[in-house]
């Protein structure tokens, strides 16, 4: 699918037999225009510790050896998604943990395939 996104103006999704999206590329890809950023931290937080926090719509705990990390899902609204990321900030802050660092992760085709398809 990577390939797709990068050398097609237009694609077209079919799930079990019928056409669910036919958009040129970009317009595909902004369908969920929501934001998802990770937080990689020097432990694994719990439930509790990311419950509850303004605009975040919802979270993935990721537990590791070496490096834990938590990803949030917010919305693409500019100050939603600002309010959002602060609240995460200090959050993991007042809970006392370490941010060693955070990066924003891009959509992709195959994150909205699996989105227009109900695969998750």
């Amino acid at each position: 699918m990577h390939v797709a996104q990068e050398i097609c103006d237009r694609i077209g999704i079919i799930d079990k037999g019928r056409l669910v999206a036919c958009k040129p590329t970009d317009e595909l890809l902004d369908l969920f225009l929501d934001q998802v950023f990770e937080f990689r931290l020097d432990r694994t937080p719990t439930e509790e510790d990311m419950a509850d926090i303004p605009g975040v719509r919802r979270f993935e705990i990721r537990p590791a050896e070496e490096e834990s990390a938590v990803t949030i899902w917010v919305d693409a609204e500019y100050e939603t998604r600002s309010q959002a990321l602060y609240a995460t900030v200090r959050r993991l802050q007042d809970k006392g943990f370490l941010l060693r660092s955070m990066t924003q992760q891009q959509q992709t085709l195959e994150s909205v395939f699996l989105r227009l398809t109900g695969k998750n």
